[in-house]
C-alpha cells in the first residue's frame, strides 16, 4: 500500500489541510498539539471509519468549525496494481476506483467492509502492525512463537500462497485418482482382437441378409404397382358411395323437420278459432279498466292529499300548543327586566353595607389584637424588670452594712436600709403592674361581644348579599330566556300562518270505501288484461302463421 494524498477538512485540528506523499519517507514535525497524529488519525478513520478514531464522532469536528459544519477526509493511495480514493464524512462514505466517476461503494458499513477485504485485515490486525505506536506492539509480544507466526503469515498474505499450495496438492490427487481409473477400466488386448474377428463375421452375414431383403423389396414394388389402378378406382367408388348416403341422410332429416313445423302451424291455426272466442269474452271483461283507472289516479291523488292534510292538521295541533305555552312563559318573563334592576339596585346596596361592615369589623378587630399585644409585651418587660430589681434586693440584703457598693465600690453604711426599703416599694410597684397587665390579658383573651356582633352582622350582611347574586342571576337568565321565547313566539307564528295556509289549500272529497273497492276491482281485472295482451298477440299472428304453413308445405314438396 503507498499513500499518494491526504485532504482534512474541519477534522480535529485541520480546518483544511492537504497533504502529498512522495516517494521514499515521509517525517511529520510540529510541536505538541499541532496535529500530527492527526494526520496518521485521519488516514485510519479514513480506512476503517469511526472505530478508527479516539473520542466520540461529535469530537471529531474542529473547534474552529460551525456546528453544522461538515467534516470530510479523502484519502488516495495505490494497492495491489490500483489506485483507490476513499472520501468519509461523518454520515457518508465512498470509494472510487482507478479515477472513476461513479464509486463502487457508497455507504460508510460498505465502504469500510470493502477496503477491509482488500487490506486483508481488521482494524485489530492494522493498528497492530502497519499502523502502531511506539508503546503499542506489546500485543505480538504476548503471543506464543507459534501464534506470532500465524499472525505474521496472515497480515503478509502466507496464509493466501498456503490455500493455493492445498488447493494444489488436492486438484493433484484427484487427477491421479481419474488416470487410476481410467488406466484399470482398459480392456484386455487379445480379448479386443477376438471381438474385431467377431464383429467382421457378423458384419458380412448382416450384408448377405441385405442382398436378399433388397430383392424380395423389389418384387413386392413390381406388385404394388400393378394392382395400383384398381386400388384407385375402388378408393374413388367408395367416397362417391359415402358422399351420396350422407346427402340422404340430410335429405331425410330435412323431410322430417318440414313436416314437423307443417303439424306445428296446422296445430296453432286450430288453435286460433278458440283463442277468438276467448278473446271476445276476455275484451268485454276488461271494457271498464280505463275508466276505473282514471277515477283510481283521481283517488290516489286525493289520498296523498288527505294524508298530507292529517300531517300538517298535526303539526298545526302542535304549534297551536307550543305558541299557548310561549305566551304563557311570554307572560311570566315579562317582568325579569323590572326585577333585574331592582335586584341590582339592591345588590348594590347589600354590598355597599357589606363593605362598611367589614371595615368596622377590620378595624376593632385590628384595636382588639394591638390592645392585647401591647398588654403581653408590658406584662414581659414588667416581669424581667421585677426579676432585676429582685436579684439587686438580694445581692445588698446578703452584703449588709459592712459590704461595698457593687456600683460606686463605697462602703454601704447606714445607706444599705434605706436603699433596700426603696427596692421594696419598687417590688411592690412592679407586683401591683404586673397583675394588672395580667388581669388585662385574661379580659382580652376571648373575643369582645362588639367585635363578636360586627362579625355576625358581617355574616348576616355576606349571606344577604349571596342570595341577592343568586336571585340577580336568576333574573339575567330570565331576561336572556325572554328574548329568546319572544324570538321563537314569532318563528313559530310564521310557521303556524303557513301551516294553516297549506292546510286551507289542500283539497277535500277523497272516498276511502271507493278507493278501497276500485283497487281490488283493478286488482282482479289485471290478470284478464294480460292475458288479453296474451290471446291479441295470438290472434295477430294469424298470417304470419298462414306463410309458415305455404312455407313448409312447399319445403317438403321440395324435399
Amino acid at each position: 500500500m503507498r499513500l499518494n494524498s491526504l485532504h482534512m477538512v474541519n477534522f480535529r485540528q485541520h480546518v483544511d489541510t492537504r497533504i502529498e506523499f512522495d516517494s521514499g519517507l515521509t517525517g511529520i514535525i510540529g510541536p505538541n498539539g499541532a496535529g500530527k497524529s492527526t494526520v496518521l488519525e485521519a488516514i485510519a478513520w479514513a480506512l476503517y471509519g469511526t472505530p478508527a478514531a479516539r473520542g466520540t464522532r461529535e469530537s471529531i469536528r474542529s473547534l474552529r468549525a460551525g456546528p453544522r459544519a461538515s467534516v470530510r477526509v479523502e484519502l488516495d493511495f495505490d494497492l495491489g496494481g490500483h489506485r483507490y480514493r476513499v472520501t468519509r464524512g461523518l454520515t457518508n462514505a465512498e470509494l472510487y476506483l482507478d479515477g472513476a466517476s461513479t464509486p463502487i461503494a457508497n455507504s460508510i458499513t460498505g465502504v469500510t467492509e470493502l477496503l477491509r477485504r482488500r487490506l486483508g485485515m481488521s482494524l485489530d490486525e492494522f493498528f497492530n502492525t502497519y499502523f502502531t505506536g511506539q508503546k503499542e506492539l506489546s500485543v505480538m509480544a504476548a503471543m506464543g512463537p507459534s501464534e506470532r507466526a500465524q499472525f505474521l503469515s496472515r497480515v503478509l498474505g502466507y496464509e493466501r500462497l498456503r490455500a493455493a499450495q492445498a488447493l494444489v496438492r488436492d486438484r493433484r490427487k484427484v487427477i491421479s485418482a481419474e488416470a487410476a481409473g481410467l488406466r484399470a477400466g482398459m480392456a484386455d488386448p487379445d480379448a479386443v482382437s477376438r471381438a474385431l474377428v467377431e464383429s467382421a463375421q457378423r458384419q458380412r452375414l448382416a450384408q448377405a441378409q441385405l442382398a436378399q431383403a433388397s430383392a424380395r423389396r423389389e418384387r413386392a414394388k413390381a406388385g404394388l404397382e400393378a394392382v395400383a389402378p384398381q386400388w384407385a378406382a375402388a378408393q374413388a367408388a367408395r367416397d362417391q358411395l359415402q358422399e351420396i348416403l350422407a346427402e340422404l341422410r340430410v335429405a331425410e332429416s330435412e323431410e322430417a323437420a318440414a313436416a314437423r313445423e307443417l303439424e306445428r302451424v296446422d296445430r296453432e291455426l286450430a288453435e286460433l278459432a278458440t283463442v277468438r272466442e276467448e278473446l271476445a269474452s276476455l275484451t268485454a271483461q276488461v271494457a271498464p279498466l280505463a275508466a276505473m283507472r282514471e277515477e283510481l289516479a283521481r283517488l290516489e291523488h286525493l289520498a296523498r292529499e288527505e294524508g298530507k292534510r292529517n300531517a300538517l292538521a298535526e303539526s298545526e295541533r302542535s304549534l297551536a300548543e307550543e305558541l299557548e305555552r310561549l305566551r304563557q312563559r311570554r307572560a311570566r318573563l315579562e317582568q325579569a327586566p323590572q326585577l333585574e334592576e331592582q335586584a341590582q339596585v339592591d345588590l348594590e346596596a347589600r354590598r355597599a353595607a357589606l363593605r362598611a361592615s367589614e371595615e368596622q369589623l377590620q378595624e376593632k378587630r385590628t384595636e382588639w389584637v394591638r390592645d392585647r399585644q401591647e398588654a403581653e409585651t408590658k406584662r414581659q418587660a414588667l416581669r424581667q424588670q421585677y426579676v432585676e430589681v429582685k436579684e439587686q434586693h438580694d445581692r445588698l440584703s446578703q452584703l449588709g452594712e459592712e459590704g461595698t457598693c457593687p456600683t460606686c465600690a463605697r462602703p454601704l453604711g447606714d445607706h444599705v436600709r434605706t436603699v433596700l426599703e426603696q427596692l421594696d416599694e419598687q417590688l411592690e410597684v412592679l407586683r401591683v403592674d404586673g397583675n394588672y397587665y395580667r388581669n388585662r390579658i385574661e379580659q382580652l383573651e376571648a373575643m369582645p361581644a362588639e367585635l363578636a356582633a360586627l362579625e355576625e352582622q358581617r355574616r348576616l350582611a355576606f349571606e344577604e348579599s349571596s342570595r341577592l347574586e343568586r336571585r340577580l342571576a336568576k333574573c339575567q337568565a330570565a331576561t336572556q330566556e325572554l328574548s329568546q321565547v319572544t324570538k321563537e313566539l314569532e318563528s313559530k307564528a310564521q310557521w303556524h300562518a303557513q301551516v294553516a295556509a297549506e292546510l286551507a289549500a289542500i283539497p277535500a272529497g277523497y272516498d276511502a270505501a271507493r278507493h278501497r273497492t276500485l283497487e281490488g276491482e283493478a286488482a282482479r281485472l289485471r290478470p284478464i288484461e294480460a292475458r288479453v295482451g296474451r290471446v291479441s298477440a295470438q290472434v295477430e299472428r294469424e298470417p304470419q302463421l298462414r306463410e309458415q304453413h305455404r312455407a313448409a308445405t312447399a319445403a317438403l314438396a321440395q324435399v
